[in-house]
């Protein structure tokens, strides 16, 4: 069996390669990557695209007959500057991943989204994220998966020391987010990471959503 992984050096992408590791061994993973990486394990092989093209990127991966592919991109306002270029990271980049993967074979597809995404929100950045399931929805996937978790909870690569500051008090933070709130409480990458893999190499209905609270 072939997996393809989009966003692996982000945080919950790193945690999904690192289960690839335990849980599919003898598999080949096929990492897509914007820059080459030089850690590559036994069974890890790459593709360097920058996203922009789903047909070049769907010809380099179907050679390789992919089953399974998980996308792990996703940025923040901030680190993105402005919606121009927040929409084309976590909506263009992502509608390329998906549909290249479709047309190269790809069956089960998991993509983590957001806590309160909705193509029909007030907020940007929730907006994007809506209109960027509806989009993979839309491509007809034999399974589909999507994660909405609240903020992650992690070690990431680059400095974000408001998050650094969430992931402090989300132990008192958690008390007080009951009800509807649930759904917004922050949340372990490495949990994430482990439901994102179960999920999507489960069989089950076309399209299922988990939210935060439900992710386990």
């Amino acid at each position: 069996m072939n997996i393809v992984l989009f966003g692996s050096t982000g945080l919950v992408g790193n945690e999904v390669r690192k289960k690839m590791v335990t849980l599919f061994p003898a598999h080949q993973v096929i990492l897509v990557v914007r820059k080459k990486l030089n850690d590559l394990g036994a069974h890890e092989t790459q593709i360097v695209s920058d996203l922009v093209s789903h047909d070049e990127l769907k010809n380099k991966l179907m050679g390789l007959k992919p089953e399974i592919a998980f996308c792990c991109i996703g940025t923040t306002m901030k680190k993105a500057g402005t919606k121009e270029a927040f929409f084309q990271i976590d909506h263009t980049l992502i509608f390329n991943a998906a549909k290249a993967s479709y047309l190269a074979g790809v069956k089960s597809f998991g993509i983590i989204s957001s806590s309160g995404a909705s193509a029909k929100s007030s907020l940007y950045y929730l907006k994007v994220k809506g209109q960027m399931e509806k989009a993979l929805i839309s491509l007809g996937f034999s399974r589909l998966v999507i994660l909405r978790p609240g903020l992650l909870l992690g070690e990431r690569a680059e400095s974000r020391p408001m998050e650094a500051l969430s992931q402090n008090l989300a132990p008192v933070m958690n008390k007080f987010m009951i009800g509807p709130l649930k759904k917004y409480r922050p949340i372990k990458a490495t949990t994430v990471a482990e439901a994102l893999v179960r999920h999507t190499i489960t069989k089950g209905e076309k399209v299922q959503i988990i939210e935060n609270q439900n992710i386990i």
